[in-house]
């Protein structure tokens, strides 16, 4: 219970995060969902003081998703209050400050970010507490796999992108054609001050 009281706390002295908020949702279905269907680990069965337990249907942005409407290509609407934004970033703004209530049976999962690691930089102790998290949660068997999830490499996307083949070819293109042209540039201005001293030289002798 612990947990709950800490998230309770958080709640109420900030906003709820639609940002992280989204990141852990996607987190849960994502990446920890299909590790708990292949070892066949249910939800509602976690223990009770796991965050994890019926997160997603506990989500307090579950119901005001339904509140966002589109109006044009840069036009939302809050359908609470009707109030308008040009960028559905700024309608969630709107109601993370004025409309989300803080509710004993919803769960703000953006504040899974105090042991999940959300963002680029996380520190070691977000790690380790993600650890106490899946161990609190799960038996030893899932244990050992689940706190794979508590490390995540952020470099990944630029690694993939990185190793393109026509990425690579274009970089050693790019680095090959510079290198010829300073040895071009650097023979020029050698040839020409050979020919310069030469002239020199012979002026000297005349």
């Amino acid at each position: 219970m612990i947990f709950y009281y800490f998230f309770a706390l958080i709640s109420i002295a900030i906003a709820c995060s639609w940002e992280d908020s989204k990141y852990v949702k996607d987190f849960l279905q994502d990446k920890l969902a299909p590790l708990m269907n292949q070892y066949k680990v249910k939800s509602y069965e976690l223990p009770e003081d796991c965050p994890f337990k019926n997160a997603e249907q506990r989500d307090l942005f579950k119901t005001y998703e339904k509140t966002k409407k589109r109006i044009s290509q840069a036009t939302w609407e809050c359908e609470i209050c009707h109030k308008q934004f040009s960028k559905e970033e700024g309608l969630e703004k709107h109601i993370e400050r004025t409309h989300a209530e803080d509710s004993n049976k919803s769960v703000c999962l953006g504040d899974f970010c105090y042991f999940l690691p959300c963002k680029e930089g996380y520190s070691g102790v977000i790690s380790d507490r993600c650890e106490a998290i899946m161990d609190k949660c799960f038996d030893e068997s899932f244990f050992i796999v689940a706190r794979e999830l508590c490390y995540v490499n952020y470099d990944e996307d630029w690694t993939i992108e990185f190793s393109q083949p026509i990425n690579i070819s274009l970089i050693v293109l790019t680095s090959m054609g510079c290198f010829v042209y300073y040895i071009i540039l650097w023979s020029e201005f050698e040839g020409y001050q050979r020919d310069k001293k030469r002239k020199t030289k012979g002026r000297k002798n005349d």
